[in-house]
């Protein structure tokens, strides 16, 4: 896919001097190349076959992954990606720039962000001590992205969005702000959504503490 024809959430993938990810290959080689070089400083390299022995399946081309363990599918091989970087992120303890472009490329990598990779930010999300406003405003635009796929919250949509909200006890500020913008934006908010919204609103206040990070 041309970097010129590229829909708009894809290219919210791209990253500034590398270009955009889909156009390396077309499929998810382009955007492992992509987050390896921004996370780590260059190209990645993967383990010889003589090597493969102590080497993960993250750290094997996808064709001798087939060899090993069967064939690998497009989603297990980014849910592969994606924890690798999340790896990287709980190992240095925060969320550098170079994580949210590294996640923005992944998440975006088919032009829509899929229902793994959108589990996977929401527990990354609960993981994280510390987002800064980067990674808070990449979450809540992925999230909004993927579940106004085609414009509409049904009630498979406003269930998984209760569990991501109410997972805690405690509706966040934040998750007050997505939620108004949700109902802004969505062409088609079902009941199953608005009764999820007006038990967002009617729930008790954030309290906030003096050095909080959340």
């Amino acid at each position: 896919m041309a970097a010129t024809d590229s829909p708009s959430l894809v290219r919210r993938g791209a990253v500034e001097g590398i270009g955009d990810p889909l156009a390396v290959g077309g499929d998810l080689d382009g955007v492992v190349a992509v987050s390896h070089r921004l996370i780590h400083g260059g190209p990645r390299h993967f383990a010889r076959p003589s090597s493969f022995r102590n080497s993960t399946p993250a750290e094997v081309p996808s064709r001798h992954v087939a060899k090993l363990v069967g064939p690998v599918t497009p989603t297990e091989r980014l849910m592969q990606e994606l924890r690798r970087i999340e790896h990287d992120i709980l190992a240095r303890g925060k969320v550098d720039s170079d994580h949210l472009d590294a996640l923005r490329a992944a998440l975006y990598v088919g032009g829509t962000v899929g229902r793994p990779a959108a589990d996977f930010l929401v527990e990354l999300h609960k993981r994280v001590q510390h987002p800064n406003p980067g990674f808070e405003t990449l979450f809540y635009r992925a999230i909004k992205d993927h579940v106004l796929t085609d414009g509409r919250v049904g009630a498979e949509e406003a269930a998984w969005l209760r569990r991501m909200v109410f997972t805690d006890g405690v509706v966040r500020d934040e998750e007050r702000k997505f939620l108004h913008e949700l109902n802004g934006e969505a062409a088609n908010a079902g009941p199953e959504f608005q009764a999820l919204f007006a038990d967002a609103m009617n729930a008790p206040q954030e309290r906030h503490t003096s050095g909080s990070g959340r």
